[in-house]
């Protein structure tokens, strides 16, 4: 009810302004399977994956009315994934996953606030993995395992294996090469390797033009 008529008109005007389509109603994976083919135009393989693990770990709101969604439904999945003991990064993701499908919903008119960007991300970021003491990174220079190139160009360059595997050999230089997918910036980036790696470098990059290789690691007879 209303105190006066004319209070009542407007809410009969915002009413009758709003716009009911056939999404108004959709679930939370409806809306996620609409939003998603235009997402992954925008993100590599890596970010392709990272967005489907996110939406499975949030079974609890799959089918629920995307529009009935508020803070606290977001953030009881972020409290939970912290209680599990999950990463900083996997609660960002997951904020990230509700942030971009709130806007998709708002700019359909299913909804008309992006309530995600008030949750707040308590879980901590994991510790970072020891550092590989320098005798042993020398042990590896030495060593006449074929992969030990592998690993002194990784520890070199500091470029993640991926990033590695889809090295060109026409993007590979004297000191450097450039790869790099996991994100936007880091698409096509010069990735350089410190002098202790060089030598692995230039042994692989060698065996690979010597094949006519297309990628780096063309000419190594292995795999993943």
């Amino acid at each position: 009810t209303f105190s006066t008529r004319g209070e009542a008109a407007k809410a009969l005007e915002r009413i009758t302004d709003a716009t009911i389509n056939d999404r108004y109603n959709w679930t939370f994976t409806q809306v996620y399977e609409a939003w998603k083919p235009g997402h992954d135009l925008t993100v590599g393989d890596d970010g392709k994956k990272s967005t489907v693990t996110a939406y499975n770990a949030c079974a609890e709101l799959h089918d629920l009315k995307f529009r009935s969604l508020r803070k606290s439904d977001f953030q009881t999945v972020l409290d939970r994934l912290t209680v599990e003991g999950k990463s900083k990064s996997t609660c960002e993701k997951m904020l990230q996953l509700f942030g971009a499908m709130s806007e998709w919903a708002i700019q359909e008119d299913i909804m008309r606030t992006n309530y995600a960007r008030y949750c707040k991300i308590s879980a901590k970021q994991h510790e970072e993995g020891k550092v590989i003491p320098w005798e042993y990174i020398l042990k590896i220079r030495s060593a006449k395992a074929r992969a030990s190139k592998i690993a002194m160009i990784i520890i070199a360059s500091g470029c993640r294996p991926s990033d590695l595997f889809r090295a060109k050999t026409e993007d590979c230089e004297e000191n450097y090469f450039v790869s790099g997918s996991k994100t936007k910036a880091g698409k096509n980036r010069t990735i350089v390797i410190e002098p202790i790696g060089l030598d692995a470098y230039h042994s692989i990059l060698s065996a690979a033009r010597e094949k006519g290789a297309e990628k780096l690691l063309g000419g190594y007879s292995g795999n993943k």
